[in-house]
């Protein structure tokens, strides 16, 4: 009998492919990986019937710390707060086992930022400040590796 053996969920590693060299982007949550399909009624000679009609994507939120050096990956978060323009990106999560190994992956297609947020600034505490990144996208697929 085959050993089963789930895949520890806090080991992932985010991508965004760009046109030049891809850029790797540090997380430490990653939420939003899922899909609603969504039912049209549509009557028929035994009734109403439900049919898939189309599928709808939830929203891609990565939970980071904030750096002292910004990563290559915020140019496109600066752009949209500065011109609120922004082009949309692929982005990828791989999951990964105990050694790196890549297990499965979630490709992202153009997606773009429509949110972001840090956690309240407290002169009391002495946690990491931590941004919230909100991205909507296309189309998700699921890859196994």
């Amino acid at each position: 009998m085959t050993e089963i053996k789930p895949i520890l969920q806090y080991r992932y590693v985010v991508k965004v492919i760009g046109d030049g060299a891809d850029v790797y982007m540090r997380a430490q949550k990653v939420s939003g990986l899922g899909f609603t399909v969504n039912l049209e009624e549509i009557e028929s000679t035994g009734g109403i019937k439900k049919m898939p009609s189309s599928i709808s994507y939830e929203k891609l939120t990565l939970e980071r710390a904030i750096l002292e050096t910004p990563e290559a990956a915020n140019a496109d978060l600066s752009e949209l707060l500065n011109k609120l323009e922004v082009e949309p990106v692929d982005l990828s999560v791989f999951l990964t086992d105990a050694k790196g190994d890549y297990k499965r992956s979630w490709n992202i297609y153009k997606a773009y930022t429509i949110g972001w947020k840090t956690t309240d600034f407290d002169a009391t505490s002495n946690s990491v400040l931590m941004e919230t990144i909100t991205f909507e996208f296309d189309k998700m697929m699921e890859i196994k590796i």
